[in-house]
């Protein structure tokens, strides 16, 4: 090859090169377009008609709102039986229209049921159909301009709020008016008394026949101090507040608005009454996810003595098709302020195999009231479920063992004391057992080590292993337990338990991890208990709503971290699984929760 040929050769070679270069340089600016594109298009909010809608409500929101009020879920099955018992002993259950028509002639035992439908209207449908299935007719109220209606300047309802009140008519519900219209006019400066006619009319202009409403609580009515019914003549309260007084609120925007209340009859808008203002002489409502008093003792009176008996349910407190249910439930104080940490030492024992951690003893301790005054536990901590199954088959890891692997000489007293405590299985060697008391806190927290001969397993604090190479060599790393694997466990471990000691009941308190981090990513483990109860019977699960929680003895975890709680905290755990049954397994060392 020449000298030129050569030139020409790494020319054109330069030049492919180059190219090259060009084209992987176009390539990564157009895929930083792309991605800065994408980016951008994630920020806007792209209309209904782009992003789908279903009945005229986005997509978007649509799903956003179903993950909110599915974790909302206060009551469940338990709950749904209760209920339709006590409707069971009414000698008629009548929608709220039937029941002002009979105001003056009802018989002994009258109930009426009212479904404030505030922000779930799905679950309303769900609520209809359950009682169609029960042969229970009631009234619905409908939120008018809320989310799914299409908001609070749509002046007619969206085709999906309008399907649903169809399917609920068709079952033979009533449907009502959940009146905001005062609400909504500080918020939008519109008139109350053309929002209230025009939502009629447009609800009526669909074929329903609406004759009443009720007042809705939004949270402006508390801010600014009124009731929504007030625009009535026939629901004003003179002895509290000024009617014709003016009405002052000042949105998070910082702008104020004013509105001078005025009334109007309830003829005018072609309503015959306001739920409130019916004549029932006994009265439960579910507000905030819990009954206003103990179910049991509403229940016991109606029965006894009968009367006319309004209840008041608001549908997104209430679980079906198996969504998790968080309870918060009615509490009675101790009758005593020493009763329930004191107890009655001269009381018989109360003999209760404990198989949890700090959850469970604390729970007892706090509240020894709740177990006939003088409980006698027998327990066993900081230990798997798995760990008690082995034991069975292969033996447990002794003390020595521990001190062989550990210097425990080094931990702080607490942690020693764990460590050493792991390997105790003496819910295993109990004489007898009136209660079984579990809690999640082992299974949720602890990753385990096998031994490669032996089988059975422990776990280990990795800064105080004396020889993490020869460790190793012993055993083999299996992690911690999967949800499915600690349910299973949990299964054989209390048919184990009641082999040994009876057909005794169990009480399942799920550990609280609202304060402590490390055991959020285990929330799923919250569902065991809920489990245990379909799986098995007599076994009652103790919950409670995070909103609900006390915390004690914060940065006992970690700085603004805590596993403790306080003695009312438990007690109203304790009390959601009383209220599902546990008292009759405590008897004659009843609940003073229980009725």
């Amino acid at each position: 090859m020449t000298a030129s040929q050569e030139r020409i050769r790494a020319t054109a070679g330069r030049a492919r090169r180059l190219a090259g270069r060009g084209r992987r340089f176009a390539g990564r600016v157009r895929r930083g377009l792309v991605r800065r594109a994408r980016k951008q298009a994630a920020r806007v909010h792209l209309p209904a008609f782009l992003e789908g809608s279903t009945g005229g409500i986005g997509n978007a929101l649509l799903r956003k709102k179903r993950r909110e009020l599915a974790a909302k879920r206060t009551f469940g099955a338990h709950d749904l039986a209760r209920l339709e018992q006590l409707l069971r002993s009414a000698d008629e259950v009548v929608p709220i229209a039937e029941a002002y028509a009979r105001r003056d002639d009802w018989p002994e035992r009258f109930a009426t049921v009212r479904h404030d439908m505030d922000r779930d209207l799905e679950n309303a449908v769900r609520f209809a159909e359950w009682e169609a299935e029960h042969g229970i007719r009631s009234t619905y109220y409908v939120l008018h301009r809320d989310w799914y209606w299409g908001g609070p300047r749509a002046s007619k309802p969206s085709a999906l709020v309008v399907q649903a009140l169809r399917r609920i008519a068709a079952l033979g519900h009533e449907i009502g008016l959940h009146n905001n219209a005062v609400a909504l006019a500080l918020e939008t400066g519109l008139d109350p008394f053309d929002i209230l006619e025009n939502d009629l009319a447009a609800l009526r202009r669909h074929g329903f026949t609406i004759t009443g409403s009720v007042a809705h609580g939004e949270p402006i009515c508390h801010q600014v101090g009124f009731i929504n019914n007030e625009i009535f003549a026939e629901c004003i309260r003179p002895e509290t507040h000024r009617p014709d007084r003016t009405l002052t609120w000042t949105d998070p925007a910082g702008a104020s608005r004013s509105l001078q209340l005025r009334q109007r009859p309830m003829a005018d808008f072609g309503l015959e009454y306001e739920a409130n203002f019916i004549g029932h002489t006994r009265y439960l409502s579910d507000t905030g996810g819990r009954w206003i008093r103990p179910f049991a003792e509403i229940d016991d009176v109606f029965d006894r003595e009968g009367g006319f008996l309004q209840l008041l349910i608001h549908p997104v407190w209430w679980a079906f098709s198996g969504e998790t249910v968080t309870p918060r439930p009615t509490i009675v104080p101790a009758a005593a302020p020493s009763a329930a940490t004191v107890g009655d030492p001269s009381a018989p024992p109360f003999r209760i195999v404990v198989r949890g951690d700090c959850c469970s003893r604390r729970a007892i301790d706090m509240n020894r009231d709740l177990f006939g005054g003088n409980p006698q536990m027998v327990r066993d901590e900081k230990a798997r479920t798995d760990f008690f199954l082995d034991h069975l088959s292969v033996g447990s890891p002794t003390r020595d063992d521990v001190v062989r692997l550990m210097d425990v000489d080094r931990m702080g007293t607490s942690l020693r004391h764990y460590a050493l405590g792991q390997v105790e299985r003496t819910t295993l060697e109990a004489d007898s057992a009136q209660l079984l008391v579990f809690d999640n806190y082992a299974d949720m927290n602890f990753a385990a080590w096998q031994h490669r001969d032996h089988g059975w397993k422990l776990w280990v604090h990795p800064a105080f292993i004396r020889d993490r190479e020869a460790f190793e060599r012993e055993f083999v790393d299996i992690r911690q337990l999967t949800f499915d694997e600690s349910l299973a466990d949990h299964v054989r471990l209390i048919e184990e338990y009641r082999r040994r000691y009876g057909d005794v009941a169990v009480l399942y308190l799920h550990q609280p991890v609202a304060y402590y981090r490390k055991l959020e990513p285990r929330i799923d483990f919250r569902a065991i208990g809920p489990e245990l109860e379909k799986a098995l019977p007599n076994v009652y699960a103790g919950d409670l709503h995070d909103a609900d929680l006390e915390p004690d003895d914060m940065g006992s975890c970690g700085p603004g971290q805590t596993l403790h709680f306080t003695g009312p905290t438990y007690r109203k755990m304790i009390s959601v699984a009383l209220e599902k049954g546990l008292g009759e397994w405590l008897t004659p060392s009843k609940s003073a929760i229980l009725s």
